[in-house]
């Protein structure tokens, strides 16, 4: 970039690097501040059980790819969260620190990625517009696996615009689209725009050999998983619970409610993100188009069309394709700009995004302003009213038994997981309870396990009485 480039880009850049670098730099207090998501709950209890030597899927039940739960347990080893609650929060805290890092570094690949394509101003435009929409904020603090998730599969995304514009780095692309597998199954709704994407590519010039090369790394890290598993005796179970299992999912709610909750908190970005979108999938259509605006077009409407194809389109899958969404409105704001004040367009880029910012700003401070008061509440009551080695049943996770035993195979048992769970384990369940084997101290007793199989609810409800905290009880002395 030339130094008169430089001083033109001034505006833009410094803009949108206030802009992210506020949302960043508020992420991290809020990493201890904000309310919980019960999925957070969920996998930190699965990251513990991994640090206390089980092996998921085999030894206990989880429906979610397991990279996050190897990432988080060594950290372990230097908090004391079954004994203190104070301890326990600030692992907690440093979770979310450490997923808010992540996303952080999402946001410079954003940045990346818009420059490989249209330059240093669509990719400070594309982070600054991303990291001001507040579902991506919100999302993006929690400790779940589709944060690295993202942040990896960016990174592949960057490889591949770079390999489609110079040949090189098939093989990173593929690499870290399949480290990202190992974060979530969401990632394989990004499959469908890739291999379009490598098709585009190989139009345009690639070697058999580069994408081959892609093909390899993609699959290594699934297949060294496997190995791993199968070396414990949980191959099966692992490939049960994570493709299988989840099948039999359905969310509580269609794509169009978060959609709609998208246009409240974001209409600015919405309505850039829907044209920018169908320009780049009109362009990328026409010949002559660049491979890398081909891959861009490829995922984007890949990942669209996944939104209504995901059985549980939940507000975490949103991450996958807002980045690319942030890209497109940001090259149609560009060239907006350049149209509207040729001599002035990065001045006018740059306030557009800070206007652009002052609504989902207020949204965000709004929401992380209410506190996660109840969670830690929960958190504690669970480790000071149990000793280390009981365990405690929940229906959805509330934080109650986050850093004990599960009473049984299943840590909990939420309203998209009680369908899908045998006769043969509720028999064993409510046999456990009986015979004393499933004994668990306390009980998160919500909903959930209110309509489990009788005779399951009436056992519990004639063996254990309120303890005085919301809907907790204990066994009957």
């Amino acid at each position: 970039m030339t130094a008169r480039r430089r001083s033109a880009d001034a505006p833009v850049l410094a803009a949108a690097g206030a802009l992210a670098a506020g949302v960043c730099a508020a992420g991290f207090w809020y990493a201890r501040a904000r309310a919980f998501d019960e999925d957070e709950f969920e996998h930190l209890h699965a990251a513990w059980c991994v640090f206390k030597g089980l092996t998921p899927y085999r030894d206990f039940f989880e429906c979610h790819m397991p990279g996050l739960y190897y990432a988080l347990a060594p950290l372990f080893h230097f908090f004391r969260v079954e004994t203190d609650a104070g301890s326990a929060l600030s692992f907690v805290a440093l979770a979310r620190a450490l997923m808010w890092l992540v996303s952080c570094a999402s946001l410079a690949l954003v940045f990346r990625a818009g420059k490989e394509w249209r330059g240093a101003r669509a990719g400070a435009a594309a982070a600054a517009l991303l990291a001001t929409t507040q579902m991506f904020a919100e999302k993006g603090l929690e400790a779940r696996g589709d944060v690295p998730a993202l942040a990896l599969w960016l990174a592949g995304l960057f490889f591949l615009l770079k390999a489609a514009r110079t040949g090189r780095g098939y093989a990173w692309s593929g690499l870290f689209v399949g480290l990202a597998a190992l974060f979530t199954q969401k990632i394989l709704f990004t499959f469908p725009g890739l291999a379009l994407s490598l098709l585009a590519c190989a139009a345009a010039g690639a070697r058999r050999r580069e994408l081959a090369l892609f093909a390899a790394a993609l699959a290594a890290p699934f297949l060294l998983a496997c190995a791993w598993f199968a070396a414990r005796g949980g191959l099966r179970d692992f490939l049960y619970f994570n493709f299988l299992f989840t099948q039999g999912l359905r969310g509580r709610i269609t794509p169009f409610f978060y959609l709609l909750r998208l246009w409240e908190q974001n209409a600015f970005f919405c309505v850039c993100a829907l044209l920018g979108a169908a320009r780049l999938i009109a362009a990328a259509a026409r010949r002559g188009a660049s491979a890398a605006e081909r891959c861009l077009a490829a995922n984007l409407a890949g990942l669209l069309a996944g939104l209504f194809i995901n059985p549980v389109p939940e507000r975490q899958y949103f991450l996958l394709f807002l980045p690319l969404a942030a890209l497109a409105a940001a090259a149609l704001l560009v060239d907006a700009c350049d149209r509207l004040a040729a001599k002035r367009s990065a001045w006018l880029l740059a306030g557009a995004l800070a206007a652009a910012a002052v609504a989902p700003l207020r949204g965000m401070a709004e929401t992380f302003r209410r506190g996660n008061a109840d969670g830690a509440e929960r958190i504690a009551y669970g480790l000071q009213n149990s000793a280390p080695g009981e365990t405690i049943m929940e229906g959805a996770p509330t934080g109650l038994g986050l850093f004990r035993p599960a009473a049984s195979f299943y840590f909990f048992l939420a309203p998209q997981v009680v369908p899908l769970v045998s006769e043969a384990e509720y028999r064993k369940l409510y046999e456990g309870l009986v015979s004393g084997a499933v004994a668990p101290k306390l009980i998160s007793y919500d909903e959930s396990l209110r309509r489990l199989p009788q005779p399951i609810p009436a056992w519990i409800e004639a063996h254990y009485a309120p303890a005085g905290l919301g809907k907790i009880l204990k066994r009957r002395l």
